[in-house]
């Protein structure tokens, strides 16, 4: 595939983007391609070859249309819409140090801004009630900012780390642990699980609670220091 068809490709899935900002996306496309296409050709690849691979080192066009779409959506402005568009591009680049710093850029701001989209579609089914509540630690944020229910009647607290500056690591010595609102002691036991980039950390506590629990309370340690939140809850939980 070509620059031409690769560019045609991305932008046949666009939807609610004006004229003038599919052309701002082709000549980035165009430009990404080309300078990759002018590195291989200095290293001995013939014009077309090179073409072509430039053109699937970009990704799958129909991935990255998606990509691009998702980011449209948000309504942002024109300057923060080409800021997404060349996150995205970042991210998709195989080669070079600023794949890895545009990765960390759109994991950081996906977790900041719409960290349910990294859950499978049954787990976003159990979701029951949005939040957003952040605790800083140090350098690092707390994200509570979803709960469900699992088919268990068990409370799904989801929670996610980021970094306050995109490039750097999360936390790793950042500990989460519930107790019941009427009583500090009374840790609320469950399970649970989470995944972790160098970037992000995403996690979801699978917690049993007494009937009619209203609330519960979160503690976050880091180092010597703890926080201490209430989470209220919308529904009766095993109800």
């Amino acid at each position: 595939m070509n620059r031409r068809d690769y560019t045609a490709a991305v932008l046949k899935g666009l939807r609610h983007v004006t004229e003038s900002e599919k052309e701002r996306i082709r000549e980035e496309l165009d430009g990404h391609m080309e300078d990759h296409m002018l590195e291989l050709m200095e290293l001995g690849w013939e014009a077309e070859d090179a073409e072509e691979k430039a053109a699937a080192c970009m990704g799958d066009p129909m991935e990255v249309s998606a990509a691009l779409q998702k980011c449209y959506s948000y309504g942002w402005l024109i300057v923060n819409r080409v800021l997404g568009v060349l996150l995205v591009l970042l991210v998709l680049l195989s080669v070079s140090e600023f794949a890895l710093m545009g990765r960390a850029v759109f994991q950081n701001q996906q977790a900041r801004f719409d960290p349910m989209s990294q859950m499978g579609a049954e787990e976003q089914k159990r979701v029951k009630q949005e939040l957003d509540i952040e605790l800083l630690c140090g350098n690092s944020i707390v994200k509570f900012y979803a709960l469900g229910e699992n088919e268990r009647g068990e409370l799904e607290v989801h929670w996610c780390i980021r970094n306050k500056q995109a490039f750097r690591h999360v936390a790793g010595n950042i500990d989460i642990h519930y107790y019941h609102p009427q009583d500090a002691e009374r840790e609320l036991l469950g399970g649970g699980g989470y995944f972790s980039t160098a970037h992000i950390r995403y996690g979801n506590d699978h917690l049993e609670l007494p009937a009619g629990t209203e609330r519960i309370m979160a503690v976050v340690s880091w180092l010597d220091q703890e926080q201490r939140i209430e989470i209220p809850i919308t529904w009766e939980v095993g109800a």
